[in-house]
């Protein structure tokens, strides 16, 4: 029960920095000191922002003291809210100038850059507003630095990446300012990082690398769909007209002249008796020429059927699909470029961004 009451009686932290920041207002620094320095000893949960919070004002208060010591204190803890997060600043209408001062030296001390997490925001190519079609990175060093900034895809086989800024003996927050292309090219779809590297003016620190990670996704308008090539029906499909003859044709052609032929050479010989016929002096002369009549007018339709194979009305027809067909899909092609054209780009970030290289 006793543990019990004692638990229940633990300041939470967020009431300890208002607590602080309220008695660090006031002048009332020792008061400040003991609620800062009980969340930096506190087992209770503290987030990032909580600490630095307690490591700047702690920093402050030991930039006030003149006992011995008390200025590497101050040092040490200024550090701390860097090293935390190099963005970190002190607000004039809260710490004066000695406060001021002390931080401002220990921040010349430490080199250390810092890219601030990234957001989600929707990128409009076809917006004439910069801050509508650009996306910005902002970027810290502590003291002066060559940097280097890179939007580099990941999981590419080609290893796509572009630099997409130079800056020289740059110092505090900068912003870098990102068009959505990647070496010309609208930025597809999947996982990029934004690298940041750094190196030391002074030439007193190594090399820094600080890496963002985060997401491209592409929305456009709804795109159309073509339509197939068509099916020949000479294939067994049923798109077009059957605009061949039957190969059979020119023997079907032919055999009809035959069975003319042979109906002129037979009528006589049924229709007349022998002795009628032998009173026709001519019956054997139109006998031959109703063969031969009957003969060349199959040979003539089997041999036109044969070099005539195609249907032309059909022809005409299937040319008319075809190309109204082509007409409709080169229409959907010109809107789906024009849809693809005016692609949002949103960039969203990773729960895993903000990884030190």
């Amino acid at each position: 029960m006793a543990a019990r009451t004692a638990a229940a009686q633990v300041t939470p932290v967020a009431q300890l920095v208002s607590e602080g920041e309220d008695a660090y207002k006031k002048s009332n620094t020792e008061l400040a000191k003991n609620r800062f320095a009980s969340i930096i000893a506190s087992r209770q949960q503290v987030t990032p922002a909580q600490r630095i919070t307690a490591y700047k004002y702690l920093g402050g208060y030991w930039a006030l003291q003149s006992s011995t010591g008390a200025r590497d204190s101050a040092a040490s803890f200024f550090a701390a809210a860097i090293d935390l997060d190099p963005f970190t600043d002190l607000d004039r209408d809260i710490f004066a100038a000695d406060e001021q001062a002390a931080f401002a030296r220990t921040r010349a001390n430490m080199f250390r850059v810092g890219i601030q997490p990234v957001e989600a925001k929707a990128l409009d190519p076809s917006s004439a507003k910069p801050d509508s079609s650009t996306y910005t990175f902002h970027v810290v060093s502590t003291r002066a630095a060559r940097m280097v900034a890179t939007i580099v895809k990941l999981n590419d086989a080609a290893n796509t990446q572009e630099v997409i800024a130079t800056m020289s003996n740059s110092e505090g927050v900068r912003d870098i300012v990102w068009n959505g292309l990647v070496n010309n090219v609208r930025a597809d779809t999947g996982l990029y990082e934004f690298k940041l590297d750094a190196t030391d003016g002074r030439n007193q620190a190594p090399p820094a690398t600080e890496r963002q990670r985060f997401r491209v996704e592409h929305f456009h308008a709804r795109l159309e769909d073509t339509l197939p090539s068509f099916r020949d029906v000479n294939l067994g499909g049923t798109d077009t007209l059957r605009s061949r003859f039957s190969s059979a044709k020119p023997y079907t052609d032919g055999a009809k002249g035959l069975f003319i032929a042979s109906l002129a050479a037979g009528l006589p010989i049924i229709a007349f008796q022998t002795d009628e016929r032998s009173g026709m002096s001519s019956w054997k002369s139109h006998f031959a020429i109703g063969i031969s009549l009957g003969a060349i007018a199959g040979a003539g339709a089997a041999w036109y059927a044969n070099a005539h194979r195609d249907d032309s009305r059909a022809s005409r027809e299937n040319t008319r699909r075809r190309d109204e067909r082509a007409r409709f899909n080169a229409g959907v092609v010109a809107r789906n470029r024009a849809r693809l054209d005016k692609t949002i780009l949103v960039i969203r970030p990773l729960s895993t961004a903000g990884t030190a290289g």
